[in-house]
């Protein structure tokens, strides 16, 4: 019975924001214990409550994108369009336009890309969401940028992460400018 409410949670998951969930029946199939363990992350990963939520959706489009080849990061556009974030901000995030930005959307992109690929930067970023939404801001960021990085990464290792596709933000393409992943900073230092 759990089962079959979990297959139609996943269909209707499936049509709302046309995504592939075929990582996440197949987890079901095979290891139905570890896809129950695996819901659970939900709750942690749409956690907002002291940070604004263009700097919440930054963090997590950024984040996506860093790990992702597409299909992850347009469910996060999707997500970030239906809970209320402008295009034109979504759009910006993803394409690295941080002048046209406002200041909630620009913090929570300046933490996520140095989270990502510039750790010298992080303790500004971080200082900068701390003093304007305190230390629960920091955590929710940090939360934000760690969850949307695993659904992408869980799907890839299980082999389904392959199918690259482009991002839209309602009907326009946009360049996502993708942070290097910090393994590629570190192996260009080396």
């Amino acid at each position: 019975m759990k089962q079959w409410i979990a297959r139609k949670f996943l269909a209707r998951f499936s049509r709302r924001y046309s995504y592939d969930v075929s990582y996440m029946e197949a987890m079901l199939a095979e290891s139905p214990v570890a896809f129950f363990k695996f819901g659970r992350l939900q709750a942690v990963s749409s956690h907002r409550s002291a940070v604004p939520l263009d700097a919440y959706f930054a963090t997590k489009l950024i984040a996506a994108a860093s790990a992702d080849c597409g299909p992850c990061t347009q469910l996060c556009v999707e997500m970030a369009r239906e809970a209320g974030m402008p295009d034109e901000q979504i759009a910006a995030v993803l394409e690295d336009r941080g002048s046209v930005l406002d200041e909630p959307a620009r913090i929570g992109a300046a933490f996520a890309r140095a989270l990502a690929s510039d750790r010298d930067a992080l303790a500004a970023a971080r200082d900068r969401a701390r003093a304007l939404w305190g230390e629960a801001a920091v955590v929710e960021l940090s939360l934000a940028f760690a969850t949307a990085q695993v659904y992408p990464v869980v799907k890839t290792g299980m082999g389904y992460g392959e199918l690259c596709r482009r991002v839209r933000v309602d009907t326009r393409a946009v360049e996502v400018s993708r942070p290097p992943a910090a393994w590629d900073v570190a192996a260009a230092e080396a």
